[in-house]
């Protein structure tokens, strides 16, 4: 077994994995405390691995994708632009938009070439700062759940400290994967063991649902992918066709107050969600090829519109009413749902280009490296899926980094011939 000390002088010199092991330290807290600062993350990684790889080799990074992946990004992005340019009714703040997920597409490539270059050295040196940077934002996570719980005045439904955490605990369960690989790769079995108890443990309290969906999405595909690799990648492939094709389906979703009669243990947020959900799927019936445009989730008509319910009080309020009435927003700037803004923004032209994308990298994973690191490749994708499906608004900048930082960091962590990707 590789002592610290040896672990921490495997190169001489500074050189781009040491960036990006500084990077794979900090980003996990960092997303704790500081979600949107995911985003100067990036670039600072970017510029620092850019800059040592012109020093030490005199270019930049290789290009990190295959030519299959290429290819589908590419036209991802310019029918992206096309309805930026064409469609939208607000195009300059569409091709911001564009103009932000090219370079962050772009920069990720280079970034995921320089992460399958480096030498073993330099992977357990990413290992090392991956596990640690996890390790403590898992235990922060548990401490910020668990330790108020021991005020006798606790009060959850007023804990806005748990739901401020909602962004970094999504974020740090999709690192947890590849900081597991991590451990293993550098045989710390006890570390990964406690590890994956304090994540589960953590994420199990902490308040994300979509979290915990995510968790439980990762682990079952990473237990079958050991088993069975290649039916895992064929399964978790048909799951996301049927999450991407099936959204406006919702549009068979019931009024907002009959949901509310039928379900009446749904907590306020989950009811909102639905709300959500079925006006996008009902707009996306009127532009269902092309949508309304990338980033046209904020100029909808009628996504200003608020809706009247009567919600059950599960205890009766003070005065003895058994509902109160919330107003519920529409379409509040996205639809908390990828699949849901992709149909929307993009429509069914998009959706099948984004799904080749996908389509081309499920294709390449379960041959990753040694054991288990397919299996954990292709779970940490079906779990970001998951999340993604029904959280956050899909082109925030924070999230399109946090999602190219975990993809980048498992590649760095998976062994040196994971480079081996075919199309």
């Amino acid at each position: 077994m590789t002592s610290w000390r040896e672990l921490v002088r495997l190169e001489s010199g500074v050189g781009p994995s040491h960036a990006m092991a500084f990077a794979a330290l900090v980003v996990p807290i960092l997303a704790v405390h500081v979600p949107l600062g995911t985003v100067p993350a990036f670039i600072i990684t970017a510029v620092l691995v850019f800059a040592l790889s012109w020093r030490r080799q005199g270019c930049l990074p290789s290009w990190g994708l295959s030519a299959g992946q290429t290819l589908c990004l590419l036209l991802v992005l310019a029918w992206a632009l096309a309805s930026a340019l064409l469609w939208n009714e607000n195009p300059r703040q569409a091709v911001g938009t564009w103009g932000g997920l090219t370079a962050l597409a772009l920069t990720a490539s280079l970034l995921l070439g320089s992460a399958r270059q480096a030498d073993e050295g330099g992977r357990d040196l990413i290992r090392l700062g991956l596990a640690l940077g996890v390790t403590i934002a898992m235990l922060v996570t548990f401490l910020a759940t668990f330790t108020p719980m021991l005020d006798p005045a606790y009060a959850p439904a007023h804990d806005m400290f748990r739901r401020f955490l909602s962004r970094g605990v999504n974020i740090n369960v999709l690192l947890l994967g590849p900081a597991l690989i991590a451990l293993i790769r550098l045989r710390r079995w006890r570390w990964a063991g406690g590890l994956f108890l304090l994540g589960v443990v953590a994420v199990l309290g902490s308040h994300p649902l979509s979290a915990k969906v995510g968790l439980a999405v990762i682990t079952l595909l990473f237990l079958s992918g050991l088993v069975w690799p290649r039916v895992t990648s064929l399964l978790t492939l048909g799951g996301i066709a049927v999450v991407m094709l099936s959204f406006p389906l919702l549009t068979a979703l019931p009024d907002p107050q009959a949901t509310s009669d039928m379900w009446p243990g749904l907590p306020n947020s989950a009811h909102h969600r639905l709300t959500i959900w079925k006006f996008t799927a009902d707009m996306t019936r009127e532009h269902p090829l092309r949508g309304w445009g990338l980033d046209a989730s904020r100029t909808i008509p009628g996504a200003e519109e608020h809706v009247p319910v009567w919600r059950p009080a599960i205890p009766p309020l003070a005065s003895g009413e058994a509902r109160y009435l919330v107003e519920e927003q529409r379409l509040p700037l996205h639809p908390h749902s990828g699949p849901g803004q992709v149909w929307l923004e993009l429509g069914l032209t998009g959706v099948i280009l984004l799904s080749m994308v996908l389509l081309v990298t499920i294709r390449s994973l379960p041959a990753l490296g040694r054991r288990g690191d397919g299996a954990m490749a292709v779970a940490v994708l079906g779990g970001a899926v998951a999340i993604a499906s029904v959280s956050f608004g899909l082109w925030q900048s924070w999230w399109q980094a946090s999602l190219w930082l975990v993809a980048i960091f498992t590649a760095a962590v998976t062994a040196p011939n994971a480079a081996k990707t075919p199309d």
